[in-house]
Formats: structure tokens, C-alpha cells, sequence
């Protein structure tokens, strides 16, 4: 074989190899972003599967109320419970700090603080679930006003019982401070 045949013939197996290549790789994009929405929102850091439940939704003028789950304190997900749902559902990751603030016109919004940091790597997802009561302005003015501004629960996760929970003491003792009677300003 004559050496430019043989340097023709390595310039055709490159551009070959090459091509065939390019081609794996667009499949392998067309596939990726055609996967069903299920499969591409399986997340690998995903720890928690939170549920709540939001006991009166349905009172006051406006029937619905508004949950935001919040991270590094930017809003990241928005849901609005109306029209008979009273309940939501969150996935979230492991090792970072979130926030839930459930709001609700002519109700003092609520917060509850959850940290999912963990020193064993899940197996699946750990899940978590809680109700809760808005309080209504009216009420409200009758409260501790100081401790209103306090998140309602802080939720961790707890490596003696291998689940998350929240800190009862915690809870407990602010909603003991919210009955207590305001202070009074001269």
C-alpha cells in the first residue's frame, strides 16, 4: 500500500471516529432531556419527604392560604391551597437549612425552620409530616406579639431515633410565651 493510501485511510477512520462520536453524544442529550419529569426530578440529595396540613384553609374571607418553602432565604417554591386542598407536599435536599412560611390574609403567617443536615447518607426517603392552625389577626392581638415573630417548630433530624423530628421543648416553650400577656410600652 502506498503511504498516502494509508494516510487517506487514517484521515477517513478519524473522521469517522469523530462523527460517530458527535452522533453518541447528541443521543445521549436527546435522551437526557427527553426522560419522563418523574425520573429527572429523582434527586440523588433528596432526604426528606415533608407533608403538612393547614387545619383552617377554609376560614376567614379568603378560603385559600399560601405556603412558601424558602432556601438561603430566596423563595424557591410557591404553593397556593385553595379549592379543597388543605394539605402539601415538599421533597428536599440533605445538608441545607430551609424555612416554610404559610401565610394566610387576616392571619398572622407562621414559619417553621427545617434542617436537614445528616451524618449518615439516606437510604430514602426519611418523611415527616405536621398540622397546623393559623391564628387569626383578631386573636393574635391578645398575644405575646414578640413571640408571634418566632418560627413555630424547628425540625431536624434526629440520629438516635434515625428519623427527622421536631424539638418539642422548643415548641412548647414558645407557645407558652405567646399566651403569656404582651408587654405593655408607655
Amino acid at each position: 500500500m502506498k503511504p498516502s493510501n494509508i494516510l487517506q485511510s487514517s484521515k477517513y477512520s478519524l473522521i469517522v471516529n469523530i462523527t460517530s462520536i458527535t452522533l453518541l453524544f447528541f443521543l445521549f442529550l436527546l435522551l437526557l432531556f427527553n426522560l419522563p419529569a418523574s425520573a429527572q426530578s429523582t434527586d440523588s440529595l433528596a432526604c426528606l419527604e415533608i407533608t403538612g396540613k393547614v387545619l383552617n384553609v377554609f376560614e376567614g374571607e379568603d378560603a385559600s392560604c399560601k405556603v412558601e418553602l424558602m432556601n438561603k432565604g430566596e423563595v424557591v417554591r410557591t404553593l397556593i391551597l385553595k379549592e379543597g386542598k388543605d394539605h402539601f407536599h415538599l421533597i428536599l435536599s440533605k445538608d441545607q437549612y430551609y424555612a416554610i412560611r404559610i401565610s394566610k390574609t387576616g392571619y398572622v403567617q407562621r414559619i417553621l425552620e427545617i434542617n436537614t443536615a445528616m451524618l449518615v447518607e439516606p437510604d430514602g426517603l426519611y418523611t415527616f409530616h405536621f398540622n397546623t392552625e393559623l391564628i387569626s389577626e383578631k386573636i393574635a392581638k391578645k398575644l405575646n406579639q414578640d413571640a408571634l415573630d418566632f418560627p413555630i417548630a424547628m425540625i431536624y433530624f434526629n440520629h438516635d431515633a434515625d428519623c427527622f423530628d421536631y424539638s418539642k421543648e422548643y415548641t412548647e416553650a414558645l407557645k407558652n410565651e405567646m399566651f403569656t400577656e404582651s408587654k405593655k410600652q408607655n
